[in-house]
């Protein structure tokens, strides 16, 4: 404040002509005066700063407390734990939504909406080559592998981070052969931002309405916090078009 209040008070006095009349000495009543008016002036130029800083997740003053308080107010889901140079992203695009691009469910803008919002991802049109794929197509069968100390019961929740369900036989265990038998993704997002509640959606044999995001290669996977996991399905929902599934090749970890 009285730095503010000083460099003000500086500025006032280069301001008056030069003549003998205005002198200001330290101390004499002219410079109490404008050092009094810079003190309210210093107050409400702080206070105007302090309120930018506050409104603008641009600055290195935006607090978590700042953060918070945005969350709360434009529904993000957050969670312990995510970096707030991730929150304040994340705030930045939903404040600045939808701006003035028109192709926004094109899956470019929705690649580019992510990345902005932190999420490492890339976003795959389902059309390779002409045609559409599923999941499936993209595994090798390592990939559809369990260790044999992975042997798990079926009233237990198992989910790998490829994001598989393998189905069970009636002695209500996984074989112990390693190898997962009748696969199924479930790794989607559809209309929840409850994973468990959308795994259950069938997408069909017609897969000309699902995308990929994944990494920036297919099939490669991409890593997103697991802490994020909720607030990126949210993003997902709020961009793409309602009648489209899209399909995660994320890990997360």
């Amino acid at each position: 404040m009285s730095d503010t209040r000083d460099k003000i008070l500086k500025l006032v006095k280069q301001l008056y002509p030069s003549g003998r009349a205005f002198y200001m000495p330290f101390g004499g009543a002219s410079e109490k005066t404008h050092r009094a008016l810079a003190e309210s002036q210093a107050t409400a130029y702080e206070d105007c700063l302090s309120i930018l800083n506050d409104i603008l997740p641009d600055n290195d003053y935006f607090s978590a407390d700042d953060a918070t308080a945005w969350e709360r107010r434009l529904g993000i889901i957050s969670s312990p734990g995510v970096s707030l140079e991730d929150r304040k992203k994340a705030i930045a695009l939903k404040l600045n939504y939808p701006v003035t691009e028109a192709p926004r469910q094109h899956y470019k803008y929705i690649e580019k909406q992510l990345q902005a919002a932190g999420f490492n991802v890339w976003v795959h049109e389902n059309n390779f080559s002409g045609s559409t794929t599923t999941p499936e197509d993209w595994l090798s069968p390592e990939e559809a592998t369990l260790h044999a100390d992975d042997i798990l019961h079926a009233a237990d929740t198992y989910h790998r981070s490829l994001s598989f369900i393998g189905s069970y036989h009636a002695d209500d265990i996984y074989h112990a052969d390693d190898l997962l038998h009748g696969v199924k993704f479930d790794n989607i997002v559809a209309n929840h931002i409850d994973r468990t509640i959308d795994s259950e959606f069938v997408v069909g044999s017609n897969y000309r309405f699902t995308f990929y995001i994944a990494g920036e290669t297919m099939p490669d996977f991409a890593i997103v916090n697991p802490q994020r996991e909720n607030e990126l399905r949210q993003l997902i929902l709020q961009l793409k078009p309602a009648h489209t599934v899209a399909l995660l090749f994320i890990n997360f970890q």
